[in-house]
Parts: structure tokens; sequence; C-alpha cells
């Protein structure tokens, strides 16, 4: 994996487009908690780590709040751009973790000072990826997922080599994107392939993805 993907517009807006999937499928739905009717009430966020100009509406936080009074209680959907609470992409981190594998230590450190992130912070991203992650639900998922199994520090690697084609185009290359970050960040959302394949169209009107 390489962080030439934070230069990628059309791969941010790949993301953003998915996002506003998910958003809208859990709007559809009521409140987890009572069964209420659930409201847009979604909030900004300022996400760091894009390293081209991000797509309007990027900044965006999507929720929902449950109308019911006595309950008013906020529904978050899951989000491939956002991770937890963490300030840095979710996508980045993620690269970040990946290319802590077999990258030479100047690559490294000019990837941080693009990124404008510290030695500790990538240090706690590497915690996160090697330790908790595996031991997670999403880690257990991505594990039941890849038949050849794979450590817990090249997890993300491994994903990343079975759902990346040997030769890409940037569309093919989104999708394989989109794909591992729905199996990694969002739990319990069959995201189908054809949903995949439509929003990438949107993002890469100038390709046509082809089959995976």
């Amino acid at each position: 994996m390489s962080h030439e993907l934070l230069f990628d517009a059309s791969l941010f807006l790949f993301l953003l487009l998915i996002d506003r999937d998910i958003a809208a499928r859990t709007h559809l739905l009521r409140c987890p908690h009572c069964g209420g009717v659930l409201d847009i009430a979604n909030f900004h966020r300022k996400p760091r780590g894009c390293l081209c100009k991000a797509p309007e509406g990027f900044d965006v936080r999507y929720s929902l709040c449950c109308r019911s009074d006595g309950c008013r209680r906020r529904s978050t959907p899951a989000s491939v751009r956002f991770l937890d609470r963490r300030v840095y992409l979710g996508i980045v981190t993620i690269i970040v973790g990946a290319m802590q594998h077999g990258t030479p230590n100047f690559r490294m450190r000019e990837l941080r000072a693009k990124l404008g992130v510290d030695f500790h912070t990538i240090q706690s991203w590497k915690e996160f990826w090697t330790k908790l992650f595996p031991a997670g639900d999403g880690g257990k998922r991505v594990r039941a997922w890849l038949p050849e199994g794979g450590s817990a520090d090249e997890l993300l690697s491994t994903l990343w080599k079975k759902l990346a084609p040997a030769v890409a185009t940037s569309t093919e290359t989104a999708m394989a994107v989109g794909r591992m970050l729905v199996m990694v960040m969002v739990d319990g959302l069959g995201l189908g392939e054809k949903i995949i394949k439509q929003l990438s169209r949107i993002a890469y009107p100038q390709e046509t993805p082809t089959d995976a």
C-alpha cells in the first residue's frame, strides 16, 4: 500500500459516498434504544491526513438523533472515513500501519513530515492495529475472511495484498480500498459489491470498474 493514495481526490469522494450510503441506510431504521424515528443530526469534524483538496462536505460526520421525547439519544452510523475519535482519517492510520513492514526508514520519515504526525502518534496507531484491532470483532472478521490467516503484526498488509489487484486502474484501487475499509471499520453492515461498484463509477466516471 502506498501513501500516494492520499493525493487522490477521487478516492476521498468515493469514501464520502460510501459514508453517505451507510448514513442513508441507517436513517431508514428506527432508534436502536426506543424504536423512535431518527432525525438527521450531523456534526463537523476536522479530519487530518488528506494530502489533496477534499471534496465538499468531507468534514461532515453523519449522525442521527431520536425524535422521541424522553429518549433523544444520538445514533451515529459507522464510517469508512473516521476511526472513532481519532483526528487523523482512518485510511491514514491504515496506510501507515501497513507501511510499517518493509518500508525504509527514510520513506517513513518523509511520510511523517507530509502528514505532520509525530513518532509517538504513529506508535499509538501501530499499537492499535497490531494488538487492539486483531483482538476485536473487526480483526476476527478479517481473520475469518483470510484463508491464509496472517499474524497480528501483518494483518493489515495481508488483507491489502488479498484485495488489491496486481495491476490496477485508479477505480480498481479505490474499490479495493473501499472493500478494505468496509471490512475493517464498518461493523455489521452488509455493503454489497454492487453498491461499491456503483459508488466508484460516480467518483471515477472516466473509468469502468472491472469485476473482482
